[in-house]
């Protein structure tokens, strides 16, 4: 699993704080959050947790949960258009980083802030 080898493998071993962005999914994926991430604020406005990772100290992560581009996710609660259509792939290309950039700049400002202004919680060293 992709998510367990950053975390531990790259995560633990790097010198700074570690940050991951993780589109909550279901199944094995779901499992491994739950059993390996402590939530420490949650935003239920946009339905996004910031977590803490048990085993190392230095990984921390912003959860959107459903799916970022679930219908109750925060792309399509800040503009359901985002997530039809052409939109939609977009979000879910290999471009996916640029254009989750784009929207988070352009339509979902108070929630970079909250994240911005909750980050220091996460990091306890």
């Amino acid at each position: 699993m992709i998510l367990a080898k950053v975390a531990e493998k790259k995560g633990c071993n790097a010198e700074g704080p570690t940050l991951l962005v993780i589109d909550y999914e279901l199944g094995d994926a779901r499992v491994y959050i739950e059993e390996n991430f402590d939530i420490v604020e949650t935003n239920a406005q946009w339905s996004t947790h910031l977590a803490r990772f048990r085993r190392c100290q230095n990984v921390a992560a912003v959860i959107f949960d459903p799916a970022i581009d679930h219908e109750k996710g925060p792309i399509c609660r800040a503009d359901p258009n985002l997530c039809q259509g052409d939109n939609r792939r977009r979000i879910k290309s290999k471009d996916a980083c640029r254009q989750l950039g784009e929207v988070l700049n352009n339509h979902l400002q108070p929630l970079v802030a909250w994240i911005a202004q909750n980050i220091p919680k996460l990091y306890t060293w």
